[in-house]
């Protein structure tokens, strides 16, 4: 079947605890990709990166509850996926990271939306180059990231004035 969709523009995967290779969901000339959402799915490493970059047009990535990925697994986003608008991540807290988060501010300066409620591994160092990186962002979510503090906030504040949506529940390291 997806050999057959050669404009596909959305995949969604959830619940999948086999996916069949990269090659037999994205090939070449699916570049035109603009959506991802990958939801408790078993993705190797590799599948993802290859994934990521098949799909240099993609503006929208959501990846949750993978589990078995690592931060740098996911580092591929920032280097191959330079037109994504909205990233969000949950429940994997594994491969959450400063580095990631940097490469997102350097090399996706369309971003608009990042949701990603819950990681105790980010701090305001990643956090902040996204905001210097990405100033289109509108819409931010890091209810729960306890290392996020008023760094990030001072960054978002002098970098994003397109902001409209800040959702910073349960980050006890911000002041004001």
């Amino acid at each position: 079947l997806l050999t057959d969709c050669w404009l596909m523009r959305n995949l969604r995967l959830e619940d999948c605890s086999f996916v069949p290779t990269v090659g037999d969901i994205v090939h070449d000339r699916y570049g035109c990709m603009r959506m991802l959402r990958l939801s408790n799915v078993d993705i190797s490493e590799e599948e993802l990166g290859d994934l990521l970059k098949a799909c240099p047009d993609l503006t929208e990535l959501e990846v949750s509850n993978c589990q078995e990925l690592l931060h740098s697994d996911i580092l591929p986003i920032g280097t191959s996926c330079r037109r994504l608008e909205k990233f969000s991540m949950m429940g994997n807290v594994l491969f959450a990271s400063d580095e990631m988060f940097t490469e997102l501010g350097r090399n996706c300066p369309h971003l608009r939306v990042l949701d990603i409620p819950h990681f105790d591994f980010i701090t305001a160092t990643g956090l902040a180059a996204v905001a210097r990186g990405c100033p289109s962002l509108d819409c931010v979510d890091i209810r729960g990231c306890r290392q996020v503090g008023d760094d990030f906030l001072t960054a978002l504040a002098q970098s994003c004035p397109e902001l409209k949506v800040l959702l910073l529940f349960e980050c006890v390291l911000v002041t004001y």
